[in-house]
């Protein structure tokens, strides 16, 4: 009997001594798996804080850009501008024209819209007797020469995606300089200083060449400047205090006394700059994507006049209607769209 009550306390003992060491086990388990879910806060914490200084650092939150080829950067104001892949920041303020520019040196200025909207304009010209009038999708212009009556139109709906575009990202660039020929690619148009302006090209091969500059590009859609444009770039430089309606003192206009009275090459005299775009105002007429004429038209509209025209007369606010055939003083100048 005895040795029966022994062997019971013995099992007893052994069980208690296994439960002691089960319990005190599962406590190191526990403190472990604790320490460990607090390591894993700690890290998460460290990568936020990685995140956001990699933020400050791209200049600028990226907050209603869904492109990722596309961020914010801060101008020398502390402005911001979309800036697209491929392109780095060079001056300027978004009032003053901010420039970037691609990795083969053209240049683009960013033509904000917040302020002044993005749309057809009736930019009617006080120095001239001209009949204008809108009406849906039109704009309908007396000739100065003549009695004559031109009638512009250029659809929403032929526009509809760079106005989403626009409205999405309040601005657009238009090219610094007025386009040239890339010497490595016939098919593709340069932005750059110091070239000769690229003419007596039809206009179906420039807005070819136009579009097909940055046709294989992430975050830009390239093409002709459209009335939309035009006007709304008119509207902006107005509101910066420039004359839109008398550009003869910062345009190549033969009654400008710093006139050559040629077309000279892109960007040569500081003087015809407007908010860091060269060549606005006189030297080639710029060709745009507007109609002119039926609607089965295929001619187009001329925009801030050209080297051998008044400065009064033909200012950068004026559209003429062109033909759309190679002509030495008809030029063009691109715009990007953010996609």
């Amino acid at each position: 009997m005895k040795n029966k009550m022994k062997t019971i306390i013995a099992l007893t003992i052994t069980l208690i001594i296994v439960l002691l060491i089960i319990a005190i086990i599962i406590m190191i388990i526990g403190k472990n798996k604790k320490d460990n879910i607090n390591d894993t806060n700690t890290n998460s914490i460290d990568i936020n804080i990685v995140e956001e200084n990699k933020v400050e650092e791209n200049n600028g939150p990226e907050e209603n850009i869904n492109n990722s080829n596309i961020r914010n950067v801060k101008t020398t104001d502390g402005s911001e501008i979309p800036l697209p892949e491929g392109f780095s920041y060079k001056e300027g303020t978004v009032s003053t024209g901010a420039v970037i520019e691609d990795e083969k040196g053209n240049q683009f200025v960013w033509v904000p819209t917040n302020e002044v909207g993005f749309k057809r304009k009736n930019l009617s010209n006080p120095n001239q007797k001209q009949v204008l009038e809108t009406e849906e999708n039109s704009i309908i212009q007396k000739s100065d020469i003549s009695n004559d009556f031109s009638i512009f139109f250029e659809t929403i709906e032929s526009n509809k995606q760079y106005i989403e575009s626009v409205n999405k990202y309040k601005g657009f660039y238009i090219a610094r300089f007025e386009a040239s020929i890339d010497p490595n690619d016939e098919n593709k148009a340069k932005s750059i200083r110091g070239a000769k302006p690229l003419t007596e090209t039809v206009y179906n091969k420039m807005r070819r060449i136009a579009k097909n500059t940055y046709s294989d590009h992430s975050s830009v859609i390239s093409d002709l400047s459209s009335s939309y444009t035009w006007d709304t770039m008119c509207e902006w430089l107005k509101k910066s205090g420039y004359d839109i309606y008398n550009s003869t003192i910062y345009g190549n206009y033969y009654n400008n006394n710093e006139g050559t009275k040629k077309i000279a090459t892109t960007g040569r005299n500081e003087k015809w700059c407007t908010n860091n775009i060269y060549d606005l105002a006189g030297n080639v007429w710029e060709i745009t994507t507007e109609e002119w004429g039926s609607v089965y038209s295929t001619n187009h509209s001329g925009r801030g006049g050209g080297c051998s025209n008044d400065g009064i007369k033909y200012p950068i606010s004026c559209r003429l209607a062109e033909y759309d055939g190679s002509y030495s003083y008809i030029g063009f100048r691109m715009v990007l769209y953010l996609k």
